[in-house]
């Protein structure tokens, strides 16, 4: 393995450049102690500046890492505001927190699949187009299987209530 300046890590860096001013202060012996002390003067001051510039480049580090940090919380936060205001309207509107929760699941599923009603609005746009046969047959498939899912989740509420009940005894 080859040690070249690119594997040297900075804190080598930094104790290889300390050794170079040594062996310059061994050469220097002919200077008078005065001059000697002004010198360290000026390399602690140096040396001070060094970390100040390490301090400043961290803290804008930090404060870049804050701003991302403040976005996506706001982001969150205008998500939660649209949600508990959503809920707002709904407790408004005298709605139990089963019917609130069954509508949220069939708003989801609607988003995710065409319901039968859209499919008939997508028919009337497209009755230029000739008669597809498998098309029928997907959007039989397609309330077939929202059928299901329909009994599947009252089967899922009935049970929760059930469970619920049970536990009240208890």
């Amino acid at each position: 393995m080859v040690r070249g300046d690119r594997t040297r890590s900075p804190e080598r860096k930094r104790r290889r450049s300390r050794s170079k001013e040594r062996t310059k202060r061994r050469r220097s012996k002919s200077r008078d102690r005065r001059s000697r002390s002004r010198d360290r003067r000026s390399r602690s001051k140096d040396k001070r500046s060094r970390s100040r510039d390490r301090r400043s480049r961290s803290k804008e580090k930090r404060s870049r890492s804050r701003e991302k940090r403040a976005r996506s919380t706001e982001r969150d936060r205008k998500e939660r505001e649209r949600r508990s205001y959503s809920r707002e309207r709904d407790r408004r509107r005298g709605e139990s927190k089963e019917k609130r929760i069954s509508g949220k699941s069939r708003r989801r599923d609607k988003s995710r699949s065409r319901s039968p009603r859209d499919s008939k609005t997508k028919n009337d746009d497209n009755s230029d187009l000739p008669f597809d046969p498998t098309n029928l047959d997907k959007e039989e498939e397609q309330k077939k299987l929202e059928l299901e899912m329909q009994k599947r989740r009252e089967r899922i509420e009935r049970w929760r209530a059930e469970r619920k009940r049970k536990s009240k005894k208890l």
